[in-house]
């Protein structure tokens, strides 16, 4: 029997390649980030709003983001939904094992759509519906469902699907997973015609895919099941359990089970699609003007190209520079080769040794 879906929302992400507009007081999934109109996690609960048949969503956040959180339900009409909270960040594979299990005591036969609140992405309503359906009939055939992503660039900061054999229509087999490939891979991954972006969503049966983590992790799982069955609630508030939690491994959903699991399946989507991780994917996606610059806020460009220059205090001003990132907030200042722009999380990690009021 196929179940209705419950949209489960992952906001705990910290956004680092950011830096400095997304902190930990107030990281990526709440800031405005795409169009500077209204923050990514309300961008996603907007996308799904207009499909009826759902379940109330479970949306996942770290203790510290509960406001925050709840806020942005709440301005989308969402006022009693649950939301689950971690002590401690442990990555996607714990927080969609957490979420599964409390799923599962509201709806037996519940469908997970695994939703990342700080993505971009944009399909028209009648394509998704259609790649949903097919992505349920998969689901609840007991197969674990990733949804693809035509690439549309070379781009290394992003994991790859290789399609194999045809599963049922608009679906295929996962023959494998590559994870942040060289740029000569990435070039010939663009070229063909059996690789996918990993958009991060997924949808599977929540018993389906609590029964593969008790085989291939089942210390993570028994450390979940814990953390869950000692929680508090706290009216929409759900307290995992701190020790229990704690003991966790931290790993995706694409280490701990996509990559070893012999049921991955892949329905590619159509559309426009980004994970919004780094300032120069915030370029590629953002208007620009005639020398290709992106400014936001109080800027002053010349002889100027191809930069992505934002100001959220002081004026900033360029001149003789191309393909740079410039972001000032009114603490901190970050410059940067926009072709570096993965690199800016290993210099937050080393800002914390010295500056780490400014994270």
């Amino acid at each position: 029997m196929q179940g209705q879906i419950t949209p489960v929302l992952l906001s705990g992400g910290t956004g680092s390649r950011l830096w400095p507009l997304s902190r930990q007081s107030c990281p990526k999934p709440f800031l405005a980030l795409e169009d500077d109109t209204q923050p990514a996690m309300l961008s996603t609960l907007n996308r799904i709003a207009c499909y009826d048949a759902l379940n109330a969503p479970i949306t996942l956040a770290h203790q510290q983001h509960r406001f925050l959180v709840a806020e942005h339900l709440r301005r989308n009409g969402l006022e009693k939904t649950d939301i689950m909270l971690e002590p401690v960040g442990r990555g996607t594979a714990p927080a969609i094992i957490a979420a599964a299990l409390h799923a599962v005591t509201q709806d037996a036969d519940a469908l997970l759509w695994i939703l990342p609140v700080d993505h971009a992405w944009e399909m028209s309503h009648a394509s998704l519906t259609k790649d949903l359906s097919l992505a349920a009939e998969a689901a609840s055939a007991g197969q674990l469902v990733c949804f693809g992503v035509k690439p549309t660039r070379p781009a290394t900061s992003y994991g790859y699907l290789h399609c194999g054999e045809v599963y049922g229509e608009g679906a295929f087999r996962v023959q494998s997973f590559v994870e942040k490939p060289s740029l000569a891979c990435a070039e010939e991954y663009v070229a063909n015609d059996d690789y996918l972006w990993n958009s991060g969503m997924f949808l599977f049966h929540a018993h389906t895919l609590l029964d593969e983590v008790r085989h291939w992790q089942p210390a993570m799982f028994s450390a979940c099941q814990q953390a869950y069955q000692k929680h508090q609630r706290d009216q929409d508030f759900i307290w995992l359990e701190d020790e229990a939690y704690a003991t966790c491994a931290h790993d995706s959903i694409d280490y701990a089970v996509m990559e070893q699991t012999q049921r991955a399946v892949v329905v590619p989507l159509s559309g426009r699609w980004s994970d919004l991780g780094t300032w120069d994917q915030l370029w590629e996606l953002a208007d620009k003007d005639q020398a290709q610059n992106v400014l936001h806020g109080q800027t002053v460009a010349e002889g100027t190209a191809g930069c992505y220059i934002r100001s959220e205090g002081p004026v900033i001003a360029t001149y003789g520079v191309s393909d740079l990132i410039v972001v000032a907030t009114q603490d901190a200042v970050l410059v940067a080769d926009k072709r570096e722009a993965e690199q800016v999380k290993s210099l937050v990690e080393r800002l914390g040794a010295t500056y780490p009021d400014r994270l």
